[in-house]
């Protein structure tokens, strides 16, 4: 929605400014889109998973991403900024709807964030609006699940970390790539596919995780 609404222009163009890959550019420039869909999956998963290494790594990558935006030349410095600054008030709010849901069975926040973005989806129908409504659902829902019926401990052998870890990436790169190999390209694809990895990631991984004594449940 922000793209929509600031309708930045892109440094594409601008003397000066060497442009490479333009072709992975779609839309207008602020915030980069790249950025923001990576900032959100990894400050989600270091929300759920609390695991040092992952931190570390997640935090690596949307670094690396932000700057190879720069170094392409698609995007100004403000736009990864902010980028990273919305990644962190959809990850921080999502907590604070759930902690209401939780403690005083309030479901309003949810009900008024699902309304307004699945009736966004008509008036803003670019590719990257409808990754963030997938990305900002997938995470909402996915943590809403985990919370009520999974309950992960995330702690655990390192053995046991290692296999997670190679479930969860293995488990990811089929959702993602998988879905992106044989649904079409089309903006209500990219919001099917954003949306399963997310749900995977937040929910999905966890619960096969305990299935298979990887993870205990938490202890409250």
């Amino acid at each position: 929605m922000l793209k929509e609404i600031f309708n930045a222009a892109r440094p594409i163009g601008v003397e000066g400014i060497r442009s490479l890959r333009i072709h992975t550019a779609i839309g207008a420039s602020f915030p980069s889109g790249h950025t923001q869909t990576l900032a959100t999956f990894v400050f989600s998963m270091m929300r759920i998973y609390k695991d040092k290494m992952m931190t570390i790594l997640g935090l690596f990558l949307v670094v690396a991403v932000a700057i190879s935006r720069l170094y392409l030349g698609v995007h100004w410095p403000k736009d990864v900024i902010a980028a990273v600054i919305v990644a962190m008030v959809i990850v921080k709010s999502s907590e604070w709807i759930h902690e209401r849901a939780y403690r005083y069975s309030d479901f309003l926040p949810y009900f008024i964030i699902l309304a307004i973005a699945s009736a966004s989806l008509f008036a803003f129908k670019t590719e990257s609006y409808y990754k963030g409504v997938a990305i900002l659902l997938g995470y909402i829902i996915g943590y809403w699940v985990e919370e009520n019926f999974v309950n992960f401990d995330a702690r655990g052998p390192l053995d046991r970390q290692i296999i997670k870890y190679i479930i969860g990436m293995t488990g990811l790169l089929i959702v993602f790539v998988g879905l992106k190999m044989i649904l079409p390209e089309a903006p209500s694809m990219s919001f099917i596919r954003y949306f399963a990895t997310l749900l995977w990631a937040t929910a999905g991984a966890p619960a096969l995780f305990v299935a298979l004594r990887l993870s205990n449940h938490r202890i409250f």
